[in-house]
């Protein structure tokens, strides 16, 4: 009605009339929460269509709807399904609209409060009730009680399909048990919240405390958009916008194709390539660029098909991160005033959309064998799901330290000189070890070693579901430790977790802005940093980046050797380990894949 007419008449009134119509059923708490939701996102959507003065304040209140639809009462299977249902980008628009408004401390806020939903969730209930205990033991008492039933119940099975009436009627019994506690969860935090002090108990971090985690580097975040991307640099002093116009959200799906294409074992047909870019990107640009980068003639060609109509995975990679140097990382290496060093500072990566599938710590120009120019060279990079999660205290001292080492040689032969080289570097009496003979590996007692271990490496087969990513896991003896799994456990020592595996940071394409992948259940569930990879590895590749990675781990300052590891320094340790890969001459499949993530 009123937004149409407004369309045809263009008159002003009509769209303050019409957005106020939706603001009330947006507002209004006897609406359903998914209601509500469905009119606060058409109206925040709207509104920034419009350049309407109301869109920020309908943005806050769509994001802060989220948690409601992915309620505690809910076991996980049924809030992911929620979040993968509702999983839309919002909290990108959101961003983009406060971008657009220069509001860019917003902008960050708005990051922070819609994305990792499901893990701000499911922290929530692990939140430390010290201070609160100091006020209010009654509170805290209640809270920690109410808290363990939750989380207990978020593991109920829930598949109802094969049930008779009375187990269904059982099982539908149980749910108003667990709505009731989430209920009363909600209650007794708004109670909390009258205490002085506590008015902002388990709500999101406003930008002034998010910004403390930038004292140990700048933190980007990448944010996927057309007809431009947009990129935030946050340092201890400031945040700045730089704008990527090279880098558009049809541009970042064709590197992800070629990415996939290049990761794969095929040999890629030219043409699959160059009609890849085509398609998605509606342009002949990045296909001109390829053919000039890569040329007409041979060049790269696989050895193995004499082909010149093919293209090799290594001339695909070198075009993605040419692609990916030159229209994000670049600019941000110039606004930071950065040059090329033997002991570059940190970045922390904060990856949201598309972003998160691209390997921007690679990026660079390998085309000139003395003139490369790459991202490794001018800083160590570690990514972050959200700056919340930097904000996470360190572990307590690692005087007893632990480590356990999980291999699975059977099917990978080269984990056990990975375990070696592991050997090599760890104190005896500190390494457990699952997987060699007189130790199998089975699931319960890895994960309830996971508990007790300050360090965890695991050499073995991982995998991303792309149906179910709580069903993602690595693959210990014939049992697989999902993502769903890990999350039973608490780790308060846990400090750094290795996982040399495939496809442990690889994350879901749905629900691209919630970090479902086995690396963040680890670093959610207690672990502060963990190395993964984006992709498959090469099982021979394992004990070279485990033997330079411990070996730099393991040193001192002063080049003695450590008893217990320096963790503070795990993403230099990776970016060593890499460097010594990647010095070998090996394709950039392989070497591109390992991710440090964390503080």
């Amino acid at each position: 009605g009123l937004s149409t007419r407004f369309e045809q008449r263009g008159d002003p009134h009509d769209l303050d009339c019409a957005l106020e119509h939706i603001s009330e059923a947006a507002n209004s708490t006897s609406v359903s929460p998914s209601n509500r939701y469905k009119y606060a996102r058409r109206w925040a959507l709207r509104a920034n269509q419009y350049h309407h003065s109301s869109a920020l304040q309908a943005f806050n209140l769509a994001l802060s709807l989220i948690p409601q639809l992915v309620a505690l009462g809910l076991d996980i299977q049924a809030r992911q399904d929620a979040l993968s249902r509702h999983g839309d980008g919002l909290a990108g628009f959101a961003a983009q609209c406060a971008i657009n408004l220069g509001d860019f401390p917003k902008a960050v806020e708005f990051l922070e409060t819609g994305r990792s939903v499901f893990w701000s969730q499911f922290l929530s209930l692990r939140s430390p009730l010290d201070k609160l205990k100091d006020v209010s033991p009654d509170l805290a008492r209640d809270l920690h009680l109410i808290s363990r039933q939750l989380e207990k119940g978020s593991h109920r099975e829930q598949n109802s399909a094969t049930l008779s009436n009375r187990e269904k009627l059982s099982l539908e019994a149980e749910a108003n048990k667990y709505t009731k506690l989430a209920q009363d969860w909600d209650r007794k935090v708004d109670e909390v919240r009258q205490l002085d002090g506590f008015q902002d108990f388990l709500r999101p971090k406003p930008f002034s405390a998010l910004q403390a985690a930038a004292v140990d580097g700048p933190i980007i975040y990448f944010i996927a958009s057309q007809p431009a991307s947009h990129c935030l640099i946050i340092t201890a002093t400031n945040v700045r916008h730089i704008l990527l116009p090279e880098l558009p959200s049809h541009a970042l799906a064709a590197l992800i194709h070629l990415v996939k294409l290049a990761t794969s074992d095929q040999c890629v047909p030219r043409l699959v390539v160059e009609s890849t870019l085509e398609n998605l990107v509606e342009n002949i640009t990045l296909v001109q660029m390829l053919r000039q980068l890569i040329g007409d003639k041979d060049r790269g060609m696989r050895p193995e098909t004499g082909l010149p109509n093919y293209i090799s995975s290594d001339d695909i990679f070198q075009f993605v991160l040419y692609m990916l140097w030159g229209g994000a990382v670049e600019p941000v290496i110039d606004a930071l005033g950065l040059t090329k060093s033997d002991n570059p500072p940190k970045v922390t990566w904060c990856t949201t959309g598309l972003f998160n599938f691209l390997p921007i710590h690679a990026a660079g120009c390998y085309y000139v064998e003395d003139k490369v120019e790459c991202a490794s060279e001018y800083f160590i990079s570690t990514y972050t799901p959200t700056i919340e999660a930097l904000l996470t205290p360190h572990p307590p001292s690692m005087k007893s330290f632990r480590m356990m080492a999980v291999i699975q040689s059977a099917t990978l032969p080269s984990t056990l000189k990975e375990l070696e080289r592991i050997e090599h570097h760890v104190p005896k009496s500190a390494l457990k070890k699952f997987g060699i003979l007189g130790a199998p590996a089975t699931m319960d007692s890895v994960a309830s070693n996971l508990s007790t271990a300050s360090l965890v490496h695991f050499a073995c087969h991982g995998k991303q579901d792309p149906v179910n990513p709580l069903q993602s896991g690595l693959q210990i003896g014939g049992e697989r430790l999902t993502i769903g799994r890990i999350m039973k456990e608490s780790i308060p020592n846990g400090s750094l977790a290795f996982l040399s595996a495939c496809e442990t940071a690889a994350g879901d394409e749905k629900i691209p802005d919630e970090a479902m992948n086995i690396a963040s259940s680890l670093l959610f569930t207690g672990f502060r940093k963990v190395v993964a990879t984006m992709w498959r590895m090469w099982d021979e590749d394992g004990p070279v980046i485990a033997d330079a990675f411990y070996k730099e781990l393991f040193t001192g300052p002063d080049g003695s050797r450590l008893e217990v590891p320096d963790t503070s320094k795990s993403a230099k340790a990776l970016w060593v380990a890499v460097n010594e890969l990647r010095s070998k001459g090996v394709e950039f499949r392989r070497w591109v894949p390992f991710i440090h993530i964390g503080k």
